[in-house]
């Protein structure tokens, strides 16, 4: 259960003159409910961001943001943290036991009557996220290998991120065939363009209440799909990083590229951010 409380926050501030008692308070709340550095980080940058996105004034919105925030130590031991677990992921990469099979159960999923296992199969050979599959994704044609893709969610800061090239694992004119259909079948959870912005706060709302609705569901045939093709036990976000290792093994081959520069350009990384990119580093092909 979630120990947010947004909303009967942001009524406080707007209702009270004593903005920076109400903002410890409120921090006092959050630490005493989230133990982990990591878990307090989320909550603050949950609040930090409706607030952003409210209609109060900017002195009240820089004393949440100087308020609800980790400190320095934290910062550093957080950063440290993840460093460290990087690492270990780096020198203990797990194993893509059949790619082709890999390959062939997501294909199989996309003809699927299951919305779920349709989205399943469309992050596997496309590696994007559910939510995007499910609300925001645009593909395009672009040759019998690659796509273009619109519709990233999680873009760090930019308001737009423009349409970039993506390899798919699968050939293009079949996976549009099936892409087509279901973007004309399944709209329950499709966006209007035109009206949203594919924001930081938004694009947070959007995947948040996606994953709330289906992560339960996508979790549980996640594992009786693709256990047997990796080693250890398989998430649905690992599905983003199996892509991306598959494809730099069939596209990236005969390139100068590096292949954290080569992921970072078909997961939609920001062009200088190589940092982001390592934390997709989880697996070798066999």
């Amino acid at each position: 259960m979630s120990g947010l409380k947004i909303e009967p926050f942001l009524i406080k501030l707007e209702n009270n003159k004593n903005i920076k008692n109400i903002c410890i308070l409120e921090k006092k709340y959050l630490d005493g409910y989230y133990s982990t550095i990591g878990s307090r980080k989320n909550a603050y940058s949950k609040y930090r961001m409706r607030v952003e996105n409210s209609n109060l004034n900017n002195e009240i919105k820089n004393i949440v943001k100087n308020i609800l925030r980790l400190s320095k130590e934290e910062r550093d031991h957080f950063k440290l943290n993840d460093k460290l677990q990087i690492n270990f992921d780096h020198l203990n990469l797990r194993t893509i036991k059949d790619v082709d099979g890999y390959i062939e159960t997501g294909i199989s999923l996309i003809k699927k009557p299951s919305y779920i296992d349709k989205i399943l199969g469309f992050c596997c050979v496309t590696g994007r996220r559910p939510a995007e599959i499910g609300c925001s994704s645009d593909f395009s044609f672009l040759d019998s290998n690659h796509l273009i893709f619109d519709g990233q969610l999680k873009t760090k800061g930019s308001n737009s991120l423009k349409p970039y090239k993506i390899p798919v694992l699968m050939n293009t004119n079949d996976f549009l065939i099936h892409w087509r259909f279901f973007r004309e079948q399944y709209t329950k959870n499709l966006i209007d363009r035109n009206i949203y912005k594919l924001d930081d706060f938004f694009s947070t709302q959007l995947t948040e209440k996606f994953h709330n609705n289906y992560s339960k569901d996508m979790s549980m045939r996640v594992k009786k799909y693709f256990k047997n093709f990796v080693t250890g036990e398989i998430q649905t976000k690992n599905l983003r990083p199996i892509y991306a290792t598959i494809a730099v093994n069939k596209f990236n081959k005969n390139s100068n590229k590096s292949s954290q520069k080569y992921i970072a350009e078909i997961l939609g990384h920001s062009d200088n951010d190589l940092n982001t990119t390592n934390s997709y580093i989880d697996f070798k092909n066999i």
